[in-house]
């Protein structure tokens, strides 16, 4: 539903390694033998805004391959740790820390540290330098910490890197490809989505320019929820098995490792309901019953059953009530129901029309609209035409009950989604377009799209222009468990079938 916000880490690094002050604060810049011989403790106050925390100068880095270093937080918070070893070059890592694991201690190769081309370097002091910026999740307050940073040492010893950042080998899984085109989709439409975001009408003069792809200076992407949640829930498939409660989705959300600023309004309100009693599949039945929050991540349930479109649905029908009830509900069970199809799918027709014969309330509301959106592509309705009868008929009205929230309601969106499938004819940079231009919750819907549609293509018909620029680098909002390689995860996928 949403990305971390901007972070504007250009001027701030511009600043990290030139003269001037960064939003107005003082800067601690450590000598780096100082953190070299022990651990340093800053204090600071921030809240929405990326914070930079401090600056530690010639840390050794000019010939390098690995670094140790150790960061702890008072506050569950999240770090972008730049290194930045000679002019040119910045590299960063992400980390969470919770309250439950307020301790990081990394050995890493510099590989690990994704680059960053987005950012502006300044002169750089001899033995490079380490940076600290605090980055708010999209939920955060205000927020009181204490940082203690160190022991850090490089060294020009070659560290091992870490397992969830290696890809695998050569698959012969012959559901491999559709995997990682299912996970490239969701990632690359998740980012095309980004700027659209919340926005009522349609931003029909971008279609040109979203069609092109991702930016080239991007790096991979995250962390943002719908990627996080997914993530989360394949780690808990991995450790309860197909046999896992509703209980233990909400246990995950409010477990040690899981960043709580990644949880939207619905999820809050599900485990605030859970605390005072009320049993895991009921925490759905609130006011945000019908928002979008269980589509974005039951999609998971479909890739890790391929082809089965049962399995798909008995696993999301023990996730999606823990946040949604109704058509927020129906939204997610669609949503696993549609990726398991997706992989066997001929065209988006088939994909959608056998999604709806496994619906099981063909009479409702969701139901009803999607199949409108079917027949409005075969009778060639204007896509113009289309949107805004969805607009007139499906968001309006809820837009008059509820008008903070309407935009990340499941039934509109999920009616955006069929459109761009139907009028996007297969093509995946059309399709993608179309998602993330015709308003709302874009980055969701492109997201969506992209997942059922990668699935349905494999990753080898993906166009370059929307997955190179990933570099097969996903970061997501869970503590020792943050940076990951896509194809490792489309690997993970498919082991938990």
């Amino acid at each position: 539903m949403a990305c971390a916000r901007g972070i504007g880490l250009a001027a701030v690094l511009v600043w990290a390694l030139g003269p001037g002050a960064a939003s107005g604060q003082d800067v601690p810049r450590l000598p780096g033998e100082r953190l070299a011989a022990r651990a340093v403790t800053i204090r600071y106050t921030t809240g929405a805004a990326p914070l930079f925390v401090f600056q530690a100068e010639g840390i050794g880095l000019g010939e390098s391959q690995s670094i140790s270093l150790t960061v702890e937080s008072s506050a569950p918070t999240q770090l972008r740790l730049y290194l930045i070893p000679k002019q040119g070059l910045a590299r960063f890592r992400y980390v969470v820390l919770t309250r439950q694991r307020p301790v990081a201690r990394l050995t890493l190769p510099l590989s690990a540290f994704d680059p960053d081309p987005q950012v502006a370097r300044g002169e750089v002091p001899p033995g490079g330098a380490l940076l600290a910026i605090d980055v708010p999740g999209f939920m955060r307050g205000r927020l009181e910490n204490a940082l203690r940073f160190g022991p850090c040492a490089a060294a020009n010893v070659a560290a091992p890197m870490p397992p969830d950042q290696t890809p695998p080998g050569p698959s012969a899984e012959p559901d491999f490809d559709r995997a990682l085109g299912a996970w490239l989709g969701k990632i690359a439409g998740g980012r095309l989505g980004m700027a659209n975001e919340g926005k009522l009408e349609p931003a029909w003069d971008q279609l040109e320019v979203l069609a092109r792809g991702l930016a080239p200076d991007t790096w991979g992407f995250g962390p943002d929820d719908d990627t996080t949640l997914m993530v989360s829930n394949l780690l808990l498939l991995a450790a309860k098995g197909s046999d896992f409660r509703a209980a233990d989705v909400l246990d995950s959300w409010r477990g040690p490792a899981l960043s709580g600023e990644y949880l939207w309004k619905t999820e809050r309100r599900s485990l605030a309901e859970h605390a005072r009693g009320v049993a895991a599949a009921e925490c759905g039945r609130g006011p945000l019953g019908d928002s979008i929050c269980a589509r974005i991540r039951c999609d998971v349930w479909g890739l890790v059953s391929p082809g089965d479109a049962a399995r798909a649905r008995a696993l999301a029908g023990r996730d999606a009530p823990c946040s949604n009830s109704g058509t927020g509900l129906q939204s997610g069970l669609f949503a696993a129901t549609a990726a398991a199809l997706a992989y066997r799918a001929r065209s988006v027709r088939e994909l959608l029309e056998r999604a709806l014969e496994h619906s099981g309330q063909p009479g409702s509301e969701h139901s009803r609209l999607l199949r409108q959106c079917l027949e409005w592509h075969k009778t060639k309705l204007p896509l113009r035409e289309a949107r805004e009868r969805i607009r007139r008929e499906c968001f309006e009205p809820i837009r008059r009950r509820d008008p903070a929230n309407a935009w990340a309601y499941a039934l509109p969106n999920d009616g955006l989604v069929a459109l761009a499938l139907l009028f996007g004819e297969g093509d995946f940079a059309r399709t993608l377009a179309l998602a993330a231009a015709l308003g709302w919750d874009t980055d969701c819907n492109a997201a969506t799209a992209g997942c059922w549609l990668g699935a349905m293509l494999g990753a080898r018909r993906l166009p370059a222009s929307f997955t190179a620029p990933l570099h097969d680098r996903l970061r997501v909002a869970i503590a020792g468990r943050e940076h990951w390689s896509i194809a490792r995860l489309a690997a993970l996928t498919l082991e938990l079938r």
